[in-house]
């Protein structure tokens, strides 16, 4: 009977090998990981502002038929960079975009309003504005709309200015726009009350900076990956609005 037994054992009852992470095997993972977080702290002055650089797109700018401003969050420094461009002479027409409403032939009124002041502060005399709708994808959608109205109104070369953490995103989104239109764009980023030096001393620097790589990031990998979708090339008319502002 034992011997039918005994060869049993081994299906029955099998040796269960643990092993077992020692405690100053975890205290060395934990020192390593401090000595890590403790020399990247140290050494943020040198490494935080090439991150931030990953968003920033600037080319050496030639002159050109026309200045867009990028207006998708009114700020006064890109109005007030686009007005030294414009004195420099680097082109002698300005488009800005300012949202419509209910008539997608005209700005609603608040938008160009802003856009109004804006200009009249920067002194931005004659600015063209082009009513835009706001369609998902934003960026890629306005930057179409607008494409239409450059190609229209024959505008062969264009500077766009945006702001500056953004400004990396809005050149690839614009070179895909205008790939195939034969417009040459060039993109300028606007001077900035952050720069790379000290984005991370803030909360709302962080917080744009940070925002801006994940969007990078999106519209690089996923957006524009994509075939662009009709909003990037919309059939309209000439839709601009000349104003002088005084």
């Amino acid at each position: 009977m034992r011997d039918r037994i005994a060869p049993l054992k081994g299906v029955f009852f099998r040796r269960k090998e643990v092993t077992k992470t020692t405690l100053w095997f975890k205290l060395a993972v934990l020192a390593v990981l401090a000595a890590a977080a403790a020399g990247a702290f140290a050494l943020r002055a040198a490494w935080l502002p090439l991150v931030a650089e990953l968003a920033i797109h600037q080319d050496a700018l030639l002159p050109s038929d026309a200045i867009v401003i990028e207006n998708y969050d009114p700020d006064y420094l890109s109005f007030e960079t686009a007005a030294d461009l414009l004195e420099k002479g680097f082109a002698p027409r300005v488009f800005i975009p300012a949202t419509s409403y209910r008539d997608p032939s005209r700005p609603g009124s608040v938008s160009k309003g802003i856009v109004d002041v804006m200009c009249r502060l920067a002194r931005i005399p004659a600015p063209e504005i082009i009513p835009v709708r706001h369609e998902e994808p934003i960026t890629l959608g306005v930057a179409g709309q607008i494409a239409a109205v450059l190609e229209r109104e024959g505008i062969r070369s264009v500077i766009v200015v945006a702001p500056k953490f953004r400004s990396r995103r809005t050149y690839l989104v614009y070179s895909a726009v205008l790939r195939d239109s034969g417009i040459r764009m060039q993109c300028f980023p606007a001077r900035a009350a952050r720069d790379t030096s000290d984005w991370w001393t803030t909360g709302h620097g962080i917080q744009e900076v940070t925002l801006e790589l994940l969007k990078l990031g999106w519209y690089r990998f996923y957006i524009l990956k994509r075939p662009l979708p009709p909003a990037a090339f919309p059939d309209r008319g000439t839709l601009t609005h000349r104003e002088g502002t005084g």
